[in-house]
């Protein structure tokens, strides 16, 4: 082998790892692009980013009501009524998942709305 040829051998190997070294840098990058990664799996799967997240704020509500609940009794005293006050915690966590099922269930409910008012109209003009 020749000099002018083995150059020739070793420049093209000089290509081929820098083309490699560029793709790898690239699969790498779009690897570590967590906000894409996020965004094609939200889009990919919304049903289970939403469940979760509605399970992950009733459980959240459950355990702080269940730890605000201890520290009252130890501090509270005894009801004499017997009329039972509803818990703040439920109340928060209710108001809380309706927040969250409310843009969920608002298109459904609306359509539902629109239906019965269109069917109670129909009848209305039968009327006439």
């Amino acid at each position: 082998m020749t000099n002018a040829s083995r150059i020739v051998t070793l420049q093209q190997s000089v290509r081929e790892s820098r083309l490699g070294i560029t793709r790898e840098y690239s699969g790498l990058m779009d690897d570590l692009d967590v906000q894409k990664r996020f965004q094609n799996s939200f889009k990919h799967h919304p049903l289970r980013w939403i469940s979760g997240a509605a399970i992950a704020g009733i459980l959240t509500t459950l355990l702080r009501d269940k730890k605000s609940s201890q520290r009252k009794q130890s501090h509270d005293l005894p009801s004499t009524t017997g009329v039972s006050r509803l818990n703040p915690g439920w109340v928060a966590g209710g108001i809380e998942l309706g927040r969250l099922i409310f843009p969920i269930l608002q298109p459904l409910v609306s359509e539902w709305i629109a239906s019965m008012t269109k069917s109670a109209l129909s009848k209305k003009a039968k009327h006439f």
